[in-house]
């Protein structure tokens, strides 16, 4: 009998199962049994899955079939029917969990569609790895996945963001590039940029865009890196700011001057259309 599949029941189940994004300790013993115990396990690499299970000890008869960025919707075409066959399927990524800015979303829908059960078997993830130990205040953030390499495309999220907590990935070719326009657009904005999270060499520097900046320039920038933005703040003892203020600084940032309104509205008080108006009075357009 298939994995987690009843008497009776025709399908198998596909479990999207989050594995080590560095440290072998976080995989599961869940992980491990339902790894063992698959029939079929979708993964990115083969190579990289079958060297993941010898490292965890995992004995498997599975067949590991590639399920990768440029084989999604055909793969997930080819995946389902086994899954209606009654076969145990575990999906996994090279790293952490599928469908988050990796391969997998495809699969799911269809299984989803199909009327396959998918079952999730939790674990690592780099985004709320990240987030966790930023200790920048929020009530949710926003998951931008990779960061634009455009230096407008940036200075755009990182305006239209400028009120939210925002998580992103960046690769080690380009995040001192992209820690300079974030200094160079919100200087002030805090930042933890966290490498290697859960390796040997895992670093968090954490302090305004423009300290950051200085420490990647002078430091190291080899591995991976996530980057966690503070929602930026400025109202403080030394620099008082006014909604007004706020909305005509966000929309110097590329901001539409409709949203940066509301924004400050939300933020510091009054109403997005008096505060409209006034930023219109003030470009000398009232």
């Amino acid at each position: 009998m298939s994995l987690d599949t009843a008497p009776g029941e025709p399908f198998g189940v596909l479990h999207v199962c989050a594995v080590p994004i560095g440290n072998l300790d976080d995989a599961t013993p869940r992980l491990r049994r339902v790894l063992a115990e698959a029939d079929v396990i979708a993964c990115e690499d083969t190579r990289s899955t079958r060297r993941l299970l010898d490292l965890l000890g995992v004995t498997t008869d599975a067949r590991l079939l590639a399920h990768h960025a440029h084989n999604e919707q055909a793969g997930a075409a080819g995946l389902v029917p086994l899954l209606r066959a009654g076969q145990s399927m575990a999906l996994v990524s090279d790293a952490g969990t599928p469908a988050i800015n990796d391969p997998g979303v495809a699969l799911v829908a269809a299984a989803h569609a199909a009327g396959i059960e998918v079952v999730a078997v939790p674990g690592p993830s780099a985004v709320s790895a990240a987030v966790s130990i930023a200790g920048f205040a929020g009530t949710g953030y926003h998951f931008a996945g990779f960061l634009p390499r455009a230096a407008g495309e940036l200075r755009a999220l990182f305006a239209d963001r400028s009120h939210e907590l925002l998580v992103a990935f960046e690769g080690p070719s380009r995040i001192v590039a992209s820690l300079a326009v974030l200094a160079d657009c919100q200087p002030t904005r805090q930042v933890a940029v966290c490498r290697e999270l859960t390796k040997l060499h895992e670093e968090v520097v954490r302090g305004s865009a423009i300290d950051v900046l200085a420490h990647l320039t002078d430091g190291e920038t080899r591995g991976e890196f996530v980057v966690v933005l503070a929602p930026l703040e400025l109202l403080s003892e030394d620099a008082p700011a006014t909604s007004l203020a706020f909305a005509l600084e966000l929309e110097a940032e590329g901001v539409r001057l409709k949203r940066a309104c509301s924004i400050a509205a939300d933020r510091l008080g009054g109403t997005s259309n008096a505060l409209y108006d006034a930023a219109l009075a003030a470009r000398g357009n009232g």
